[in-house]
């Protein structure tokens, strides 16, 4: 969900006034680019303000449609949310009705855990995310993983949905 289809980055920036485009000028800068030390934003003040209302609120990724839309064309009803939420007790229930409002028919194929998401990995599943180590992880415990390009991984100089659609055809 986030940084995928949810614009999680987005909220928390608008939540502190911190401008979107703060992201690293170079790929050498991504392993210690973080809230805090960019801006001196603690976990524990993300956590903090990770309320249901939060959630509920946050907007799409400006691809996070056509990013469904495409996978959805591959895949049918055979697409699972897995997302990790918040220690804040309260993301869960906010994860959840951010897909009941913007996704209702994903209500019974959504899966919230504090499981890794390579629990999950077994040959013939994908795993699409924008995380640099749950891609990593997930493909080293045996399934598959795109890595959807975002300002904060590796794959920052590519065109999302461009390379995400090049990377689903040279699967299936």
């Amino acid at each position: 969900m986030d940084g995928v289809l949810v614009d999680f980055v987005r909220g928390v920036d608008q939540y502190f006034g911190i401008s979107y485009d703060e992201f690293p000028e170079t790929q050498e800068d991504l392993p210690i680019w973080n809230w805090y030390t960019k801006f001196g934003i603690t976990n524990k003040q993300v956590n903090d303000i990770c309320i249901s209302d939060f959630w509920l609120n946050l907007e799409w990724m400006y691809d996070g449609k056509e990013i469904l839309k495409l996978v959805e064309s591959f895949f049918g009803d055979n697409v699972f949310l897995l997302t990790c939420p918040m220690p804040n007790q309260e993301s869960w229930t906010g994860k959840y009705l951010w897909i009941e409002k913007h996704l209702p028919q994903c209500k019974k194929r959504i899966i919230i855990t504090h499981l890794q998401k390579s629990m999950f990995a077994s040959e013939g599943r994908l795993l699409i995310d924008d995380k640099d180590d749950n891609k990593d992880d997930f493909v080293s415990a045996g399934g598959d993983a795109i890595l959807v390009p975002r300002p904060w991984n590796r794959l920052s100089q590519f065109q999302t949905v461009t390379y995400l659609k090049r990377e689903l055809m040279k699967r299936f």
